[in-house]
């Protein structure tokens, strides 16, 4: 006579670095619908919550099942991907996933690196981290969306692993959900292996803009000390040799001898390996003088009547200098006629607001009036 069945399942065993996961194969299966239906993850691989209709992370090929978020293909372009489903859950609830425990002490710079993508604009925030044997430690953050369409290709990160390579470790990967439907964010191919000796830099980024300069950073991992730009027209063809370039050691740097008022294309790469280039940042060089017709402060309503009106309006100085000399038009029609024109001759400094009264007109008539203002 036979009792049972007793059903168990044996432990994992500790993966060994260097170690990859690409989610392409069993026993990773894609999900399809707005729940993922069907989805399946490894069994040495934890995630929580892991019921249905909740925000999770779960296995996906191709698009995600809501508009204007989330990635069109996995970075193969046939495999999967992880991804978190916003069209459920609260704003703020996270989703958790847990990596097997990988062994990485044979390693000399041990560093865990994978791709992500976060289009759509409610994205909340991605965070990895590591148990140093008495807490979590945070390794990496990155919030709100990072990409503008599902066809944006992943983005890479490396993190430096080094410090906890004492004992075997698992990594946890949580994605917070933001405040809608529209933030699907994804992972795809996570490893850790050593540190690659060129990697590409990151973050990079306009710090602020001028008339004819232009500020930048950037991150380097692989701690690089010889860079270069590749700028010109917006449109230009990179590496054609239409653009212009500049050879720096690190970041931050400035980009000089820009043309005033014109839109910029900019390309960055490490020395270490010249032919792979971040890119491009799109940015426009600031006008000396530029003001702005803000509003008409008065006449905001008319009488029938020949009393004189005052005309004023509110204009900005947007520009980089201080200006006098500013020449306004305003012009009336419809129920009145009136064309009145000054030259405001108070210097206004740059970035400042002001009134400038114009000048007065008679009022005749009654009904709707037109006013346009120029400056």
């Amino acid at each position: 006579q036979w009792f049972g069945p007793i059903t168990f399942c044996t432990t994992c065993n500790i993966e060994v670095a260097p170690w990859l996961e690409n989610f392409d194969a069993a026993p990773w299966v894609s999900g399809s619908g707005t729940a993922n239906t069907g989805d399946a993850i490894s069994a040495c691989w934890n995630r929580m919550p892991s019921a249905n209709n909740v925000f999770k992370w779960g296995t996906r090929s191709g698009t995600t099942a809501s508009s204007s978020t989330g990635p069109s293909a996995d970075i193969s372009g046939t495999g999967s991907y992880l991804y978190t489903e916003a069209s459920y859950g609260s704003n703020g609830a996270n989703a958790l996933l847990f990596t097997p425990t990988i062994d990485f002490s044979a390693l000399t710079a041990p560093t865990l690196s994978f791709s992500y993508h976060m289009y759509g604009a409610t994205t909340g925030s991605m965070y990895v981290m590591v148990y140093d044997s008495i807490q979590y430690d945070t390794l990496w953050s990155i919030s709100g969306q990072q990409h503008t369409s599902s066809s944006d290709p992943f983005t890479k990160v490396y993190i430096d692993l080094t410090a906890y390579k004492n004992s075997p470790r698992a990594v946890r990967i949580v994605g917070k959900r933001g405040t809608g439907f529209s933030g699907d964010m994804a992972i795809d191919e996570i490893s850790v292996e050593e540190m690659p000796t060129c990697i590409l830099p990151n973050a990079f980024a306009i710090d602020s803009v001028g008339s004819t300069t232009a500020d930048f950073s950037w991150n380097s991992t692989s701690n690089g000390t010889a860079f270069k730009l590749e700028y010109g027209p917006t449109g230009f063809g990179q590496g054609t040799g239409t653009g212009t370039t500049v050879y720096n050691t690190g970041s931050p740097t400035s980009v000089s001898g820009l043309t005033v008022n014109t839109t910029y294309d900019i390309y960055l790469a490490d020395m270490c390996d010249s032919s792979a280039w971040v890119g491009p940042i799109t940015f426009t060089t600031l006008a000396d003088y530029d003001v702005e017709m803000l509003s008409v402060v008065s006449p905001t309503s008319l009488d029938c009547g020949d009393s004189a009106y005052v005309v004023e309006v509110k204009v900005l100085n947007n520009g980089l200098l201080d200006l006098t000399n500013i020449p306004v038009n305003v012009v009336i029609t419809n129920g009145a006629n009136a064309s009145i024109n000054t030259t405001y001759t108070t210097t206004v400094l740059a970035g400042a607001e002001v009134n400038i009264p114009v000048g007065t007109f008679n009022a005749y008539n009654g009904g709707v009036m037109d006013v346009m203002a120029y400056a």
